[in-house]
Order: C-alpha cells, then sequence, then structure tokens
C-alpha cells in the first residue's frame, strides 16, 4: 500500500546566534547592536513569515583556502562564562528550517531537522553499498523506523523488529534495505543511533583517559554500552561510517541546537586532528567552527548550555594537540588549532586586559537582556550564569516534547 503522506509540523525560527572570540590580545572594540531577537524557546511556537528556506548548501561552494601551516596562532583562554552575539550577516528567516532537505556540512555529513531522514533523494544518493547513517541526538524524537512510528515521520519503515525500551540513554540498531513498491520509496540500508540528549545535557565534553587524536584520524566505531555517549564517541562513530563513504546525517527536532551543537563539535574535532584541511585548516577556535557550520545553515542556534560544552571541548581538544606534540613531537599535525601552550594567557595579562575593559567601558551595548559587555575574548550580547542556561534547558526540553506530542496528535 501507498505510504502515508509526509507530516510537516511547524518549525520554529530559529535564533540567529554568532560566538565571537577575537583573536587579538587587546580588548574588543564594541559591535553596534543588532536587532533583537527572540529566544529560541520563544521560537517554538512562533508563526513562520514569507521568507525562502536557505538552499542545501555543498561543501565546495564556500569552503576556505587550506591552510599549510603547522603552528597555531596565539589565542586567550575562554571564560567560565560569556554570552552570545546577534549576527549582522544573516536575515530573519521565519519560515520551517530544511524544508528542502538537510545541508552538508562537510563532504558526507548532513544537518537537518526530524523530517530530514526521508530525504534520501537530497542526502544518501551517493551511499557506498546502499547504506547510510542516522545520528539522532533528540531525546524525544524516537526511532522512525521503530513500529508505530512510521506514519510521524511520513513514509514506510520495517516492521516486525523488537523496539528497545525508550527509558534507554543510546540505542544502536540496523534496519535492513527496503526496496521500492506500491508508491512506497526505496530505503537504503539504515545504520542508526539515538543518543537521548536534552538541552542542558552534561558531560558531553568529557573524553575517555586514553582519548588520542588518532582515535579521530583512524576511528573505530565505539561498541554499545550502557553509558551514553558523549561528542568523542558520536564523533568517532560518524567518522568511522565517513571514512567508509557512507553518507551520515545529524538530526534532532529542529536541525537547530542540538544537532547543530554536534555538529560544530565534529567540525572542531576534525580541524584539531588535521583532517580535511581543504575545508578545516583555517579553524583555530570554536568560533570558527561555529561559523563554518553557520555558512552552511543559517538555521543554528545552539542553547547556552550546549555552547558551554562546546567551549569545555575545545579546551580538551587542545589538550589532546598538546599531548599528541608531547609523545610524538615529529609528527606535526595540519592543523591551526592551538597547543595548550600557544593558548594560555598569563593571570597578570588577563588581569591588565580586564582591568582595561572595566575602566573603559567602551564595550558595553544594551540588547533585549540589559547592559553587557565583551571582556576582549568575548564579543556579549547577554550573559548568562550557568544557573540561568539550565533554566533555559530546561524550559526547552519541556517546549519540546509538548511540540512534539502535539505533531504526533495531528498526524494521527
Amino acid at each position: 500500500m501507498s505510504s502515508p503522506p509526509p507530516v510537516h509540523p511547524r518549525r520554529p525560527k530559529p535564533k540567529r546566534l554568532s560566538l565571537s572570540l577575537p583573536l587579538s590580545p587587546s580588548p574588543a572594540r564594541p559591535r553596534p547592536p543588532g536587532p533583537r531577537r527572540p529566544s529560541l524557546l520563544a521560537l517554538i511556537t512562533q508563526p513562520p513569515a514569507a521568507y525562502p528556506p536557505p538552499a542545501p548548501a555543498s561543501p565546495s561552494s564556500s569552503s576556505p583556502a587550506a591552510s599549510t601551516s603547522t603552528t597555531p596562532t596565539t589565542s586567550p583562554p575562554l571564560p567560565p562564562t560569556f554570552a552570545l552575539a546577534a549576527p549582522t550577516a544573516y536575515p530573519f528567516r521565519q519560515t520551517e528550517p530544511y524544508q528542502d532537505g538537510p545541508v552538508q556540512v562537510l563532504p558526507g555529513i548532513w544537518l537537518g531537522a526530524e523530517e530530514s531522514v526521508s530525504r534520501w533523494d537530497v542526502w544518501a544518493t551517493n551511499a557506498t553499498g546502499n547504506r547510510v547513517r542516522v545520528m539522532n541526538v533528540a531525546q524525544e524524537v524516537e526511532d522512525p523506523f521503530g513500529p508505530g512510528l512510521s506514519r510521524v515521520s511520513g513514509w514506510s519503515a520495517p516492521s516486525g523488529l523488537p523496539e528497545e525500551m525508550p527509558s534507554r540513554k543510546l540505542k544502536l540498531k540496523a534496519y535492513p534495505a527496503v526496496a521500492a513498491g506500491d508508491g512506497a520509496r526505496p530505503i537504503p540500508h539504515v545504520e542508526y543511533c539515538h543518543a537521548r540528549w536534552s538541552h542542558g545535557e552534561l558531560g558531553l565534553a568529557d573524553l575517555p583517559e586514553d582519548a588520542c587524536l588518532t582515535d579521530v584520524l583512524y576511528p573505530r566505531a565505539p561498541e554499545s554500552s550502557e553509558r551514553p555517549w558523549r561528542f568523542w564517541e558520536t564523533i568517532r562513530w560518524m567518522e568511522e561510517g565517513r571514512q567508509r563513504g557512507i553518507p551520515i546525517l545529524i538530526h534532532c527536532q529542529c536541525g537547530v541546537s542540538r544537532s547543530a551543537t554536534l555538529a560544530i563539535a565534529y567540525t572542531l574535532a576534525l580541524a584539531a586532528a588535521g583532517a580535511m584541511p581543504q575545508y578545516l585548516g583555517h579553524i583555530r577556535v570554536m568560533q570558527d567552527a561555529y561559523d563554518f557550520v553557520k555558512g552552511k545553515s543559517c538555521w543554528i542556534g545552539p542553547n547556552h548550555s550546549l555552547v558551554f560544552q562546546l567551549v569545555d571541548f575545545a579546551r580538551s581538544l587542545t589538550t589532546l594537540l598538546s599531548s599528541h606534540y608531547a609523545t610524538t613531537p615529529n609528527a606535526l599535525i595540519k592543523t591551526s588549532f592551538p597547543t595548550a601552550a600557544e593558548s594560555q594567557l598569563s593571570e597578570a595579562e588577563w588581569a591588565r586586559r580586564r582591568r582595561e575593559f572595566d575602566e573603559d567601558d567602551m564595550g558595553e551595548y544594551t540588547t533585549d537582556r540589559g547592559t553587557t559587555a565583551s571582556d576582549g575574548q568575548t564579543a556579549v550580547e547577554s550573559c548568562m550564569s550557568a544557573e540561568e542556561a539550565g533554566e533555559e534547558a530546561r524550559r526547552l526540553d519541556a517546549a519540546m516534547l509538548a511540540r512534539r506530542e502535539a505533531a504526533i496528535k495531528e498526524a494521527m
């Protein structure tokens, strides 16, 4: 029988956020305040406007020149708390994200929303061996291939296969290919991973004690375990598949925050390891990785808690790079990523810069959250403490769960 028509619940207008982490040791000059933007939580229930969606991007269309330097540029350390600045390069786009399908962030790596899975014509056309991988990082979005859920995603899925309990934080499952028939589209062989991440997921930046950069260059897919997967495990699983010619789709519910966070973390890890230098050789700090992914999808806007995880992950990668050179000093990596020594400012220099900033008062401007400022390392739009970020994440989780339940009811 024919498959039911696709269900496209309204998608939120994502935050237009940008992280500005200047590399200059002098205090950053303020930018004029950008347009006031609603929070990601507010975007969930706002109706779309008549703006065209972004077209799927190709990595070769805007890739930077490859970096040939193996000496990273000095960068100051990231402060423990910071906020996000409103960009000026991207217009408001108030329609459904990824309605034309997912966008390609890097060759073989795609970023999209929940509905992007079924857009095989966009992201799975060159799959080696008719095999793909799907990385779902939304805790509230269930496996679309599981029994009883195919109506929500709008296409037929294999049936009769056992379904794991939704309470599990990690699910790894393989689904055989399904041939076309009775009007249904063919489905490739799917290797499916579901990491149930919340908007306030903790520990994502943690690394195993034996982690090294060669885990990224020569990855082995981590085995399933009771321990939830973090950035490191998901990146290794993705990269192991990509190197075998398997297209990878990263998605959450909207493709705005959680999946975008993983795409940025993946970009950071590959840049630190010197992989794909023709695309990532210029990346030195998290801001560069954020800008790179943002250049592929204007929809992305990780919430504060997840950005904090990215900050910690960038620090961890810097430590790994330092360890690599300490153990194998002659094994140069073609990367612009800094080592720990190169990224470290003295406490006296940091205090001097902060003191100059406090006295200068030139880095301040007013946003919809009040008067904030840049401290020389971060251009600030709205300061948010860890407690505030946690509350924001909890509200987002509740709103996204309600939104998901509404979409399921609408599809019934």
